[in-house]
């Protein structure tokens, strides 16, 4: 009789060690909860089934205790004793039945709670990873809008560095044409005052020679005056 009342536990240890148990390691709550939902309609099921083998065994046996009684003279002597057995074993798989399908809810509510906890769990750690995605992302955008700001203001430096070295290098050359200039000009303004340096000396030496001519003329008059004044005074005597 325990073999059989216990029967209907291996399909749903199978189905439990099988496939269908649902993952643990699910934290979807909503699965969870439909898997228990299925375990619990499959136990139901299987209740059943065993209740339909029950009624359906009473019925043989009733058949059997009719048979026995017709066919043999002793048949109403055991008929009572058989009714008995056949009530206990009835009322037995009941009550077992009414212990399992117990034993089953206070198992599916049990599981529910946790389930609906870890729900509970999860969906505030769904909510804070959430509210942390958020907070993240919008720092990435503050962020990424810096670095393109960033970008913008060194691409600006850039192409005014470019500028100040172009219009640098424009007056850096424009500085050398002025000084190559300025050094040709010294270099010509050397070379005249040169020349008139050479002239000037040239005008001076001449200038020295008709000093020194003229003083050579100036004696000779002198002399000549001299000469003069004293071949006059005897005419005068």
């Amino acid at each position: 009789m325990d073999s059989e009342a216990f029967g209907w536990r291996r399909p749903w240890e199978e189905y439990r060690g099988g496939g269908g148990r649902p993952s643990r390691a699910a934290c979807d709550a909503g699965g969870a909860a439909n898997s228990l939902r299925a375990e619990l309609a499959f136990l139901q099921k299987l209740l059943g089934e065993e209740r339909s083998e029950l009624a359906a065994e009473a019925e043989v046996a009733a058949a059997t205790r009719a048979a026995v009684a017709e066919g043999s003279p002793a048949g109403g002597t055991s008929k009572p004793d058989l009714s008995a057995a056949l009530r206990e074993i009835r009322a037995q798989y009941e009550s077992l039945a009414a212990k399992n399908m117990q034993a089953a809810e206070e198992w599916y509510r049990s599981k529910f709670a946790s389930v609906a906890e870890l729900a509970s769990r999860n969906q505030e750690a769904v909510r804070s990873i959430r509210l942390e995605t958020g907070e993240y992302r919008r720092q990435l955008q503050s962020r990424s809008a810096e670095i393109e700001a960033l970008r913008g203001a060194i691409d600006s430096l850039h192409k005014q560095l470019e500028s100040l070295e172009g219009q640098q290098s424009a007056e850096v050359a424009r500085c050398q044409g002025r000084v190559a200039e300025l050094e040709q000009e010294i270099s010509e303004a050397k070379e005249e005052m040169s020349r008139y340096m050479r002239e000037y000396q040239e005008l001076l030496n001449v200038k020295m020679a008709l000093d020194v001519e003229i003083a050579a003329y100036r004696k000779l008059l002198e002399g000549e005056e001299v000469w003069w004044s004293s071949a006059w005074q005897p005419t005068l005597k």
